[in-house]
C-alpha cells in the first residue's frame, strides 16, 4: 500500500475551519454518573432545576445546577419520561411491564399505574394543558390517558410506536415509528389521522415538534427530515449519511437550534435559521459494536443554555449552550464587487462547453449537454456503496464538470451558479486546486457548496488509525442560486443577496479549478438538472470578450496566447 495513503488523512488535519458562531463547549460542562447500564431517556422539568433519567430498573433525580443526585426511585427496566407541565408528575414507561407509571418527582411516591399496553411502552408525552398524557407502544397502538384520574380516553391504531410529542397548542399529536418507517400526525381531540409521512430514511426512531408549533423532527437510519404538520408535505431533507443511525432530535426552546445524536457517540447541533451545521459534540465512550457508543436521547434545558445527553456508556451529560449571535454580512473585498471587475460567463452555446470544459473526474454515467442557453445533467440510476477513501468527494459527487478551459490562478474569485431546476438532483460548485496525483488525492483541497457538504473532503480512516479529522460544517438548504467568495483562504457563501456562512482554509490561497457538480438525492431513480447561469468574475479573470471560442483545434494556439499575458 503506498505510503501517501497514510498522509492523506493527517494533511486534513491541518485545516483550519473557522465558523462566525461556535455556540457550543466541545467537552460536556458535567457528567453525571451512576447508572450501570445504558440511559435511554432524559428530561428537564418545567422550571429546569431538576433532571430525570431512566436507565437500569431506575430513575434517578438530579439538580443539573450542582450536579447532585436527588433522590433514585426503583422500577422496571424502562423507556420514555415527561414532566407534566406544573412539574407534579414524571411519567415514565415501564417497559417490557407493559405500563406506564405516574410517580411523585419531588417524594419518588407511585401515585398511579396505567395498564392496557400489551407491548413495550417506548415513550410518554403530556399536553400543554397537562389533562392528556399519550403513551407509545410497540403493540402499535397510542393511549390518551387522564393522567389526574387514570381514565382511559381513547386509543389510536398504528404500528410500532417508537416515539410520541404533542405540538406546542396540543392540537396536534404525532408519532415515529421504526418498523412502519413512517410519521402520523393525529387530532387528539377526535382521533383523527390528518398526515402520514414517509421519510426517505430507513424508519424514524425519534420526532419532536419545534417551539413554534407546525415543524416536525424525524430521524432515522441515515438522515434528518423535517416535515410541514399543517400541510402534510416535506420541508426541508438535511444531507444523508447512509452509515450512521440517528437515534434522538430535539429542538432548543426558541427553535433556532436543532440537537441530534447518532449511534457513534456523536452530538450534532443545527442553525436550523441558515440551516447549517455548527458544531460537533463528541463526550460519550463506549464501544459501537456493542452499542454502548450510542446516543439515545436529547433534550434542552427550559432556559435553553444546557443541552442533556443520554448515552449507552451509562452516563448523562450536559453541555453548556450559548445561542448563535445574529448573523451579519461581511464587508467583502471591493476588487470583487466593483462593476469593474473582470467577468467571464458561459452561456452554454453549441461548442462552447466542450471548449472550455473538461470532464475527467466524471462517471460516465452522466450526460452534460449545452441545449438553448442552458446547461443540462442527466444522471441514470446507479447505486454504489463502496468507499474510495482517497477522493471522498469524488464518490459523493460523481458527476464533476471542471471549468478549467482558461487560465484560473486566482487569490479572489466570486463564482454565482443558477439552478433552473433539479430533478431528484442536488448541484454544488466546487472550489480548489487542480490534483496533482489523480490517483491518491484528486480534490483534497477542494471545496464544495450547495445542497450538499459545506468544506474539504472528510477524512476517512480505513487503517485504524483513531485520527478524528476536522470539522467539516454542512448547509442543507435546498439552493436555487449558489454564489460564493473567495478572498486569500476565506470563503464567504450567499443566496440570492442573503449571507448564509464564511469559513477559512489557511492552505488554500489561491485556487486553479472552478467546477459544476450534479448528484442525485436518490441513487435508484434518474436525476437532472438544468442550470440557468456559471459566472466568474474577480480582478485576474479573463473576460468573457477576451477570449475567442473557435474550433478545438485552435486550442494549443489559444491557450499558448493566454500563457503569455
Amino acid at each position: 500500500m503506498p505510503q501517501n495513503q497514510f498522509i492523506i488523512p493527517i494533511l486534513l488535519l491541518l485545516f483550519a475551519i473557522v465558523l462566525p458562531n461556535v455556540f457550543a463547549a466541545d467537552v460536556p460542562h458535567t457528567v453525571l454518573e451512576g447508572h450501570t447500564d445504558s440511559v435511554y431517556s432524559v428530561v428537564f422539568s418545567p422550571n429546569g432545576a431538576m433532571l430525570a433519567s431512566i436507565s437500569d430498573e431506575t430513575i434517578r433525580l438530579w439538580n443539573p445546577h450542582t450536579q447532585e443526585l436527588l433522590r433514585t426511585i426503583k422500577t422496571r427496566q424502562g423507556r420514555g419520561l415527561a414532566f407534566s407541565p406544573d412539574g407534579s408528575i414524571l411519567a415514565s414507561g415501564g417497559g417490557k411491564n407493559e405500563v406506564v407509571n405516574l410517580w411523585n418527582p419531588n417524594t419518588g411516591e407511585l401515585l398511579k399505574t396505567l395498564k392496557g399496553h400489551q407491548g413495550n411502552v417506548t415513550s410518554v408525552a403530556f399536553s400543554p394543558d397537562g389533562d392528556v398524557l399519550a403513551s407509545g407502544s410497540r403493540d402499535g397502538k397510542i393511549r390518551l390517558w387522564n393522567p389526574h384520574t387514570g381514565e382511559l380516553l381513547r386509543i389510536l391504531e398504528t404500528k410500532h410506536v417508537d416515539d410520541v410529542a404533542f405540538s406546542t397548542d396540543g392540537s396536534i399529536l404525532a408519532n415515529g415509528s421504526f418498523k412502519g418507517s413512517h410519521v402520523k400526525v393525529w387530532e387528539p381531540d377526535t382521533g383523527e389521522l390528518l398526515h402520514t409521512f414517509e421519510p426517505a430514511v430507513d424508519g424514524v426512531f425519534d420526532i419532536a415538534f419545534s417551539p413554534e408549533g407546525h415543524t416536525v423532527a424525524s430521524v432515522g437510519w441515515g438522515g434528518i427530515d423535517l416535515w410541514n404538520a399543517n400541510i402534510g408535505e416535506l420541508a426541508q431533507s438535511f444531507p444523508r449519511d447512509l452509515g450512521r443511525i440517528f437515534l434522538c432530535v430535539a429542538f432548543s426552546p426558541d427553535g433556532h437550534i436543532l440537537a441530534s445524536g447518532r449511534d457513534d457517540r456523536i452530538i450534532d447541533l443545527w442553525d436550523v435559521d441558515r440551516v447549517l451545521l455548527l458544531n460537533t459534540l463528541i463526550g460519550h465512550e463506549g464501544d459501537f459494536k456493542n452499542g454502548t457508543s450510542a446516543v439515545h436521547d436529547v433534550v434542552f434545558s427550559p432556559d435553553g443554555h444546557l443541552l442533556a445527553s443520554a448515552g449507552g456508556d451509562g452516563t448523562v451529560r450536559l453541555w453548556e449552550i450559548t445561542p448563535p449571535e445574529k448573523v451579519e454580512s461581511p464587508q467583502l473585498p471591493k476588487t470583487l464587487t466593483t462593476p469593474h471587475a473582470k467577468r467571464w460567463t458561459d452561456d452554454f452555446n453549441a461548442g462552447h462547453l466542450d471548449f472550455w470544459t473538461k470532464r475527467e473526474h466524471q462517471r460516465e454515467r452522466v450526460i452534460w449537454q449545452a441545449t438553448n442557453r442552458h446547461l443540462v445533467g442527466q444522471t441514470q440510476p446507479f447505486c454504489n456503496e463502496r468507499f474510495n477513501p482517497e477522493n471522498e468527494l469524488a464518490r459523493e459527487t460523481n458527476y464533476t464538470l471542471e471549468f478549467t478551459g482558461f487560465p484560473i490562478n486566482a487569490s479572489q474569485l466570486r463564482v454565482k451558479l443558477t439552478i433552473l431546476s433539479a430533478k431528484n438532483a442536488n448541484v454544488a460548485i466546487f472550489i480548489g486546486k487542480q490534483p496533482k496525483n489523480e490517483f491518491l488525492s484528486p480534490f483534497l483541497s477542494a471545496y464544495q457548496f450547495a445542497s450538499h457538504k459545506l468544506g474539504s473532503p472528510e477524512g476517512f480512516n480505513p487503517l485504524g488509525l483513531g485520527i478524528i479529522v476536522e470539522k467539516v460544517p454542512k448547509i442543507v438548504l435546498n439552493l436555487d442560486e449558489i454564489d460564493v467568495v473567495f478572498d486569500k483562504g476565506h470563503f464567504y457563501l450567499f443566496s440570492e443577496g442573503e449571507y448564509i456562512v464564511e469559513f477559512q482554509d489557511p492552505t488554500l490561497q489561491r485556487v486553479d479549478l472552478v467546477g459544476i457538480a450534479v448528484f442525485p438525492k436518490d441513487c435508484h431513480a434518474e436525476a437532472e438538472t438544468i442550470i440557468d447561469n456559471f459566472v466568474i468574475s474577480g480582478p485576474s479573470i479573463p473576460k468573457t470578450n477576451s477570449l475567442s471560442v473557435h474550433p478545438k483545434e485552435k486550442a494549443a494556439v489559444l491557450w499558448g496566447e493566454l500563457k503569455r499575458q
